[in-house]
């Protein structure tokens, strides 16, 4: 493992250094004497003795790595030059541990525990949404309000704001919260979407932040290669699929995750599920992709084998969002159902199933987005007749199919069309294409020749259900 001035300097700590750190890259490797080499390497840390005039009573040993200096006021230099040398094995042998329980498929917590040595702090791992997918402590340290999960609102805002700030950044860096110096550490998935956090609690204090942010970045490429061998990783989840797969129903931790990504609890949202024409998947996560990178209030993942995304309306505009959505389905030859608007995320399973009904019932041609409210009359018939095993349709609507069969009358359909209205006889003439005396003629005459009360609501409710059964 190689290291810097910044780390050496801590680890010197006992000894009082005193350091002129210009670079401070990760590049030492080894310790030599100053003298053993007519050429220094940048991947060695040099010692020596240096003279001091103004105190020629004292000696001093100076540490030197390219133009990075430590000074150190002391005697015996073996004494430092095998101080460095432990210091090179310790970090070493952390580094085998690591890379030990990477390849023996250790559980995140185990892997999380071998750093807090290193850094000195507790530890966490978190999704997008600040779930805390695994955490170590330092120690016996209080416990940090992030792994307790009550950050309060005011709190989530502030860190939320400077994590949109650092969305692009490769090397850790510190944010500050109300009460705290947190380093952070972006992880990205394969295909280098920002997926969560690697969070040094509290290490963002200026005593040792240098080579906590170094060893942080360390300990986080070790990771990385974790997350590159194992494909079922925690770090994945999702609020929304957590919610659907029966993982999270706690009303207070949903309250924090969703102010973690920056969605009130009164947001209005919306569920999609998009479906590819064809059997190639590719197209409905590029869609997801692309949407999710021009519009803040986009979560899309993977459930059922269906790509599933929630909208959250109060940080997208609706009209531009479905124009875009339109369009990229019909270039990915795929179309989607929508569910109702809803608040309440802990019935998202039957948002879930609404979005299913208007994929189901829809139009299934490409670019075709499809709303449950327009299919759901057509679910409930497919409901009644998979559900009606006795035949409970009013006899009203046998006698009038007889009746017109047997006087080539119009009966059935006229007392449809007349329900259908809602009794309004001047449409009901309309769509039927007869005059209004002609409808009021055949309303009064089917009266008489069947029981019915066209007054009741119950009885006019039963023989429109009766139609819709039968049809």
């Amino acid at each position: 493992m190689k290291l810097s001035m910044w780390i050496v300097n801590d680890w010197l700590e006992k000894y009082s250094p005193k350091a002129s750190i210009n670079k401070g890259n990760m590049t030492i490797s080894g310790v030599r004497y100053i003298a053993d080499d007519n050429e220094m390497r940048k991947d060695y840390l040099y010692i020596g003795y240096a003279d001091n005039p103004s105190d020629s009573t004292a000696k001093h040993i100076i540490c030197v790595n390219n133009t990075d200096l430590i000074t150190i006021k002391a005697d015996d230099i073996y004494l430092i030059f095998n101080e460095i040398q432990q210091m090179l094995e310790f970090y070493n042998d952390w580094e085998t541990k690591v890379l030990q329980a990477i390849s023996r498929e250790s559980d995140i917590h185990e892997i999380l525990d071998l750093t807090t040595p290193i850094l000195k702090t507790g530890v966490a791992l978190t999704d997008l949404s600040h779930k805390v997918l695994g955490d170590a402590h330092y120690r016996n340290l209080e416990e940090h309000e992030l792994i307790k999960g009550y950050l309060s609102t005011e709190e989530l805002k502030i860190i939320n704001e400077q994590l949109r700030q650092n969305v692009n950044k490769r090397e850790p860096y510190v944010i500050h919260s109300i009460n705290t110096m947190d380093i952070i550490r972006n992880f990205y998935s394969k295909d280098d979407r920002l997926i969560g956090w690697f969070v040094s609690l509290d290490g963002g204090k200026a005593e040792q932040l240098n080579s906590r942010l170094q060893l942080s970045e360390a300990f986080c490429s070790l990771l990385d290669l974790w997350f590159k061998i194992h494909t079922n990783l925690p770090i994945y989840s999702n609020l929304f699929s957590d919610i659907l797969e029966g993982k999270d129903n706690d009303p207070l931790s949903l309250r924090m995750r969703l102010e973690g990504i920056g969605w009130g609890q009164s947001s209005k949202l919306q569920l999609a599920i998009l479906h590819s024409c064809s059997e190639d998947d590719i197209g409905v996560t590029l869609i997801n992709r692309i949407l999710e990178n021009n519009y803040s209030g986009i979560s899309g993942f993977l459930f059922n084998d269906q790509f599933v995304m929630v909208i959250n309306w109060s940080l997208c505009s609706k009209e531009s969002l479905l124009a875009d959505l339109h369009r990229l389905l019909e270039m990915q030859n795929a179309y989607c159902g929508f569910s109702y608007e809803f608040t309440d995320i802990l019935a998202l399973q039957q948002y879930y199933l609404q979005a299913k009904c208007a994929l189901e019932f829809g139009n299934k041609e490409k670019g075709s987005v499809n709303f449950c409210e327009n299919y759901a009359l057509d679910y409930m018939r497919t409901c009644f007749h998979e559900a009606l095993k006795i035949n409970m349709t009013s006899p009203v609507l046998e006698q009038l199919k007889l009746q017109d069969k047997e006087n080539g009358t119009d009966y059935y359909n006229t007392l449809k069309v007349y329900l259908m209205c809602e009794r309004d006889q001047t449409l009901a003439a309309k769509v039927l294409s007869i005059h209004r005396n002609s409808l009021v003629y055949r309303v009064n005459r089917l009266k008489e020749m069947v029981s019915v009360d066209l007054d009741n609501a119950e009885e006019r409710l039963y023989l429109i259900l009766s139609y819709f059964v039968q049809e």
